[in-house]
C-alpha cells in the first residue's frame, strides 16, 4: 500500500471514530494526537491490522480521555461502535480496533524513541492527516530484518521476536546480543534495588529489637565495608522466576541511573553499564 493510501485509510478510521464518540472536546484532544506503532508497517505491506494505537501529547489529555471513556463504560457502554472493552493503567482498549495509549504521552519524538524496533516508528498526525515515514522503512519491510533500537523493557522485546519470526522476519546475532546485554544490565540494576546493607538487613530481621552498643559497632563496621564496595558480590538475592520476569519487564531506566549515581557517583550509558558488569 502506498503512503497516500495509508493516509486516506487512517483518515477514514479517525473520521468514523469521531462520528461515533460524538464529543467535540474529546475529538479536539485526540486530534492533537497521532497514530504510530505496528499498524502502519502492517498497512504498508498489506498485513492484517490488529489495533490502531493512538497516542496523546500530554498527561492532561490522557486523563480527560480516560474520564470520558470510563463514564461511557460506567453508564452501560452499549453503543453502535467503539465500546470500552478494557481500561488499564497503560491503555484504553475499545472495540473496532481502536486502542488509546495512556502509559506514554508526549510529542512523537518523545514517545517513539522508546519503541524497540526501527520499522515501527512511522507517525500519522491525526490533526494534519499526514503520515511521516521512519527512516529506511521500505528497505526494512522488504528485507524483513529486525533492527533493535533499545527499549525500557528488553525482556518484552526478546519475547516479541517470536511473533515477528512467525511472520517471516529475521534477526541477526548482533541484534540478539544487543537485547541480551540490555537484559543483563536491567537484571544488574534490579539486583541493586534488592540489596540491603548489613544494618538494613539486621533491622528488617529484628524490627522491634533495641540494638546494643557492641552490635551497633559491628554493623557500622560492616556498613563501612559495604559502602566501600567490598562484599557486595557475595549478597544473595532471593528472587523467584515470576518476580524476576516482572522486574526485568518493567525496570525503570531512571531507577537504573539513580542506582548508578548512588554507587558510582555518575550516570553511565548502556555500553559502559555492560563494561561495569563485566
Amino acid at each position: 500500500m502506498k503512503t497516500k493510501q495509508v493516509e486516506k485509510l487512517l483518515k477514514g478510521v479517525m473520521t468514523d471514530f469521531f462520528s461515533h464518540i460524538a464529543d467535540e472536546k474529546i475529538e479536539k484532544i485526540i486530534s492533537h494526537g497521532y497514530i504510530t506503532g505496528g499498524c502502519i508497517p502492517s498497512m504498508l505491506i498489506g498485513e492484517w491490522v490488529n489495533d490502531y494505537d493512538i497516542y496523546l501529547i500530554s498527561e492532561k489529555h490522557a486523563k480527560a480521555v480516560r474520564r470520558f471513556f470510563q463514564q461511557r463504560f460506567d453508564t452501560g457502554n452499549k453503543y453502535e461502535k467503539y465500546n470500552v472493552s478494557l481500561i488499564t493503567e497503560n491503555s484504553i482498549n475499545l472495540t473496532d480496533k481502536i486502542q488509546i495509549i495512556t502509559k506514554f504521552v508526549g510529542v512523537p519524538d518523545q514517545v517513539i524513541h522508546k519503541f524497540d524496533w526501527a520499522h515501527i516508528k512511522s507517525v500519522y498526525d491525526i490533526g494534519s492527516e499526514k503520515l511521516e515515514l521512519c527512516e529506511n522503512i521500505f528497505q526494512l519491510l522488504m528485507e524483513k530484518e529486525l533492527v533493535y533500537t533499545g527499549s525500557e523493557y528488553p525482556l518484552s522485546s526478546l519475547l516479541r521476536t517470536r511473533k515477528f519470526i512467525k511472520k517471516g522476519w529475521s534477526i541477526s546475532n548482533a541484534q540478539m546480543v544487543n537485547i541480551a546485554l540490555e537484559i543483563v544490565a536491567a537484571f544488574h540494576a534490579t539486583s541493586c534495588l534488592n540489596i540491603k546493607s548489613p544494618y538494613q538487613k539486621y533491622k528488617a530481621d529484628n524490627p522491634d529489637e533495641d540494638i546494643n552498643e557492641e552490635t551497633l559497632e559491628e554493623l557500622i563496621s560492616a556498613d563501612l565495608k559495604y559502602n566501600s564496595g567490598d562484599g557486595r558480590i557475595e549478597d544473595d538475592f532471593d528472587i523467584d522466576v515470576m518476580t524476576l520476569l516482572q522486574q526485568l519487564n518493567g525496570v525503570d531506566p531512571l531507577t537504573i541511573q539513580a542506582q548508578l549515581l548512588q554507587f558510582k557517583g555518575r550516570r553511565l550509558p548502556i555500553d559502559q553499564i555492560i563494561k561495569l558488569i563485566s
